[in-house]
């Protein structure tokens, strides 16, 4: 009910004139013109705590809105100079204000303003997302569905627990060679053009390495062995796992997806086109090469592991990044220094590959046998190589329905 009454303030907002402020989450809500993420913590006892999780009434970029479109002056009023003091005093107040076209695109390119986020800090936002996730998903059992329900409804309840800090990896993502804007006009003093902080940006780029970490993707063994196959009468709609395992619940896949939604968002040409543009800058800042080179190393890092099923996490997850890399270094339409680094990066795998011996363990040794495969096959033609596609994210926007 609560969502519901947010839901139609911000719809009444449409009415009224309002378009969508993707920037007012960054100011303790500011306005219901935002897309809000519910805000869930954990109490002083560590329990999951949903009493805030969504706002109650308009916020004050709402009522400042409202102000400028509906304000009434007395005759004679200069209204034009008088809509100007409302707007400055907006911007003193802090308020910010950025629309869909600058918040929806996967590349973009904007630190505050993302669709479902919530908090000041994106990277801050996105760890503390990941706790409460962890937390759900160490209580997470069959009571989560009513007595007398099908067990394998158990997933449309796991999915947005497992997934629930996909947006704020969007949001995190946008961190890195990100540009700090607003739609400035002459005079305003607002910012046009400023590329975050090289801090910021590195801290970022931490933040979305955890979420490749295969302790972090692994679904607990208890929780794979309550979900059964979807039973007659159900299918496997939309708002489920995709899955290679048939009619079998597939945490691999599930991983995978997660793994795809992050790579797919942090390795963007257009993010990767700018971290180079502001390198050749400031070459002390993140460059692609550097980012690369940490995405690799995180991934090797995770080899040391003697838990095969964190094993086989890290050899997928190792599958996805290779590629994504090769996918920037055979795409001709995209900033080409972006390509070079993608092959540069490439040629350093192949050298490593090259090092290995064979390994006793049999799916080590087939994975290296595959990523040795796929480079083999892309220096053949480049034009005609296809990099397997990983499975999506099962939908979960809180607005949107349909097939």
């Amino acid at each position: 009910m609560a969502r519901l009454r947010q839901l139609s303030a911000h719809e009444v907002g449409h009415t009224l004139g309002l378009a969508h402020n993707f920037a007012a989450s960054v100011k303790d809500r500011a306005s219901v013109m935002d897309y809000p993420h519910p805000l869930i913590t954990l109490d002083n006892n560590g329990n999951i705590d949903f009493s805030k999780a969504y706002a109650v009434g308009i916020g004050d970029w709402d009522k400042r809105s409202i102000i400028f479109g509906y304000q009434d002056f007395p005759d004679g009023t200069d209204e034009a100079g008088e809509l100007k003091k409302i707007i400055d005093e907006n911007l003193k107040m802090g308020f910010q204000y950025i629309t869909d076209e600058d918040s929806r695109a996967p590349g973009g390119a904007h630190p505050y303003s993302h669709l479902w986020d919530e908090g000041k800090s994106a990277p801050e936002e996105l760890r503390r997302i990941m706790r409460i996730r962890q937390k759900a998903l160490a209580g997470f059992s069959e009571k989560n569905i009513p007595m007398g329900a099908p067990m394998g409804t158990l997933e449309s309840v796991l999915v947005p627990v497992y997934l629930a800090h996909r947006y704020q990896v969007e949001a995190t993502a946008k961190m890195v060679a990100g540009v700090n804007y607003t739609y400035a006009t002459r005079g305003d003093g607002q910012a046009t053009n400023q590329m975050i902080d090289d801090a910021a940006q590195r801290d970022a780029l931490n933040a979305l390495i955890a979420t490749l970490k295969p302790g972090f993707l692994a679904i607990p063994e208890r929780i794979i062995a309550l979900i059964p196959p979807q039973p007659s009468g159900y299918r496997r709609d939309r708002e489920l796992f995709k899955v290679y395992t048939g009619l079998t619940f597939d945490p691999l896949a599930a991983a995978e997806s997660s793994v795809e939604h992050t790579l797919d968002m942090l390795l963007n040409p257009q993010r990767l086109a700018r971290l180079v543009e502001q390198n050749a800058r400031s070459n002390k800042r993140l460059g692609l090469a550097e980012l690369l080179d940490a995405l690799f190393l995180a991934v090797q890092k995770d080899r040391a592991s003697t838990n095969p099923y964190l094993m086989e996490l890290n050899r997928m997850t190792e599958k996805s990044l290779v590629h994504h890399v090769l996918n920037l270094a055979g795409d001709k339409e995209i900033n080409q220094q972006v390509a070079a680094h993608a092959l540069l990066r490439l040629s350093k795998l192949d050298l490593i590959l090259a090092s290995f011996g064979a390994p006793a363990d049999a799916n080590q040794s087939a994975h290296y046998a595959y990523l040795r495969e796929q480079l083999r096959t892309f220096r053949a033609d480049p034009s005609v190589y296809k990099v397997p596609a990983g499975p999506a994210m099962p939908d979960g926007a809180p607005i949107g329905c349909g097939e």
